[in-house]
């Protein structure tokens, strides 16, 4: 609910505090006129203030009433009440005043406040007022409302509003997200321009744009161009960032995930003058950010956060939010006190894979394909030297998946083509197994066959690692379709170029997929053994793959060679 105005509550109690005041006049017990008339013939009455119609009586000591109680009427010694006169304030009764001086009672009459009067007069139009100002801002939604055109709706953080995390809490540094672009829902360019303008007033000053790509997109992008409000609004940006007012001491900062998009004015120097790019947190800095993430958690005594930091390669601060809060709900619904790893585990097959898809029904012969294709994967990983740690192998269904094999990637900044080839194998090591121990194929390597064509189809145009095309690249660097840029650009190469680019990709892959059935045929004893354990257990560790790999390896089997 939106906050009421400071000043109409001020005024609401104000009127209120006066209409009370005329009501609660000393003697709130109120008679009638006739009893009035027998207290003041008995000689009961000491004094009389006169306002107007109404009268404030105080009595003598020892006078009673008849008094309602909750017992009923009871007779009640009353020190003072009300009563209404007749008549006016105008044409008071003359015999009242008269029999209040033959028995020497003080009276006086006093005239109301011309103020007051005004006041409750228009008491009823100023609440309605207030009240129709109320529910007219919110049903304008809060600052959505038509009487904030113009206005800029940035939060401005002070003193009052910082964040007790220090930077020493976290690996490195990180901005929470804003709704900076509910700013630009109308007139934009005026509330940039008033945006601005307080931040001057407030100068030194520090302006955070998240997301600026959604305003900052390249300009006369798409069929036609266009000159609608988004660009408008990042042209008033453009001129407020114009860099040549040097006594102005705001700095403008800006996230975006996608920084190919920008408008090239914005990257120019004057403007944003540094680029600094944030990679995925390595091993050390993923430790620190689960320590952030679990000290306020309740954790057993087993819980490793060096080996969870290690199951989690290429998770960014958010996934790991993730991760930690998924292994929470996790232990909560095991009816837990504290998380351990168990919980850890389970919460990353399940942002990894998804939920176990128990009630999908799987006949024995297909059971025994999937056990056989996750089979090839983890025996050529554990037989390849310098693959992927194979953690761990299921058949249990997840999501999509029917089956999977999980492994603790070696973080590298360069990959080898060697290394690249061998990935290659284990990708296709599952259709591999099937083909040669179940003497078919199923649709279950999909996923494997789009994994390895990319990463040969990248090999060949990217990395000049093909043989029709060595030390080249095929690519150029154009913008995304939905700027229309790749519409007017011609194609990088000719057809028959496209030709020898296909024969290299399906090269490299068949050479990939003959050495996988080399590899599962001559393991076929470890992929007996694993395959066994996986339809039994339906979940088995990599020590489990490797020990099967090391007793075929300890009885003569040679290793593989590394390369084709």
């Amino acid at each position: 609910m939106r906050r009421l105005n400071p000043w109409l509550i001020v005024l609401f109690v104000l009127a209120l505090f006066l209409m009370f005041s005329q009501t609660s006049l000393p003697g709130r017990t109120t008679v009638n006129y006739n009893q009035f008339k027998s207290l003041l013939a008995d000689n009961r009455i000491e004094s009389v203030i006169v306002r107007e119609n109404n009268a404030t009586v105080r009595t003598k000591d020892g006078t009673t009433l008849p008094v309602q109680t909750p017992q009923g009427v009871q007779q009640r010694p009353v020190q003072q009440f009300t009563v209404r006169l007749p008549g006016s304030a105008a044409t008071p009764d003359a015999t009242l005043i008269t029999q209040l001086e033959a028995r020497n009672v003080q009276y006086r009459f006093e005239a109301p406040s011309q103020w007051l009067n005004i006041l409750l007069s228009l008491l009823p139009i100023l609440l309605l007022i207030g009240m129709m100002y109320f529910f007219f801002m919110r049903a304008q939604g809060g600052q959505s409302g038509v009487m904030q055109f113009g206005q800029s709706r940035a939060k401005k953080y002070g003193k009052e509003n910082r964040v007790q995390t220090k930077f020493t809490d976290v690996p490195f540094f990180s901005v929470s997200a804003s709704e900076f672009m509910e700013m630009f829902v109308g007139v934009g360019a005026s509330r940039v321009r008033t945006l601005f303008e307080d931040a001057r007033k407030s100068a030194p000053a520090i302006m955070f744009i998240d997301e600026i790509d959604s305003i900052g997109r390249k300009r006369g992008a798409g069929i036609g161009g266009g000159h609608d409000e988004r660009e408008q609004t990042l042209n008033q940006i453009l001129s407020e960032m114009d860099g040549f007012d040097k006594a102005s001491s705001v700095i403008v900062l800006g996230a975006t995930n996608r920084p190919d998009v920008l408008d090239p004015a914005l990257l120019r120097p004057g403007r944003f003058d540094r680029q600094v790019t944030i990679d995925l947190p390595n091993l050390k800095e993923r430790e620190a950010i689960l320590k952030v993430h679990l000290r306020n958690k309740p954790l057993g005594e087993g819980v490793d956060v060096p080996e969870i930091a290690k199951s989690t390669p290429y998770f960014s601060g958010a996934d790991l939010k993730n991760v930690t809060n998924e292994a929470a709900l996790e232990a909560a619904r095991l009816s837990k006190t504290k998380i351990d790893m168990s919980d850890f585990y389970r919460a990353l097959d399940k942002i990894t894979l998804g939920l176990e898809n128990g009630s999908l029904t799987i006949s024995p012969e297909e059971k025994r394909a999937i056990a056989f294709h996750e089979a090839g994967h983890a025996v050529t990983a554990a037989v390849i030297p310098g693959s992927d740690k194979l953690q761990k192998v299921s058949i249990i269904p997840r999501g999509r998946a029917l089956g999977a094999a999980f492994y603790l990637p070696e973080e590298q900044v360069l990959m080898s083509k060697e290394r690249l080839e061998n990935q290659l194998v284990v990708s296709l090591g599952g259709r591999a197994a099937e083909e040669v121990f179940t003497g078919n194929v199923t649709s279950g390597a999909a996923d494997d066959f789009r994994k390895a064509t990319n990463i040969a189809r990248k090999m060949v145009l990217e990395w000049g690692m093909g043989e029709n095309f060595k030390n080249m690249a095929l690519t150029t660097d154009s913008g995304p379709v939905f700027l229309g840029e790749d519409m007017a650009k011609p194609k990088a190469f000719s057809e028959h170029t496209s030709q020898l680019v296909d024969e290299d990709v399906k090269r490299i892959l068949g050479r990939a997929y003959e050495r996988a059935k080399s590899l599962v045929t001559e393991y076929s004893q470890a992929m007996h053994e694993v395959t066994e354990a996986l339809l039994t257990q339906e979940l088995i560790t990599g020590d489990v793959v490797r020990a099967a790999v090391a007793r075929m390896q300890d009885s003569g089997h040679p290793m593989p060679n590394t390369t084709a």
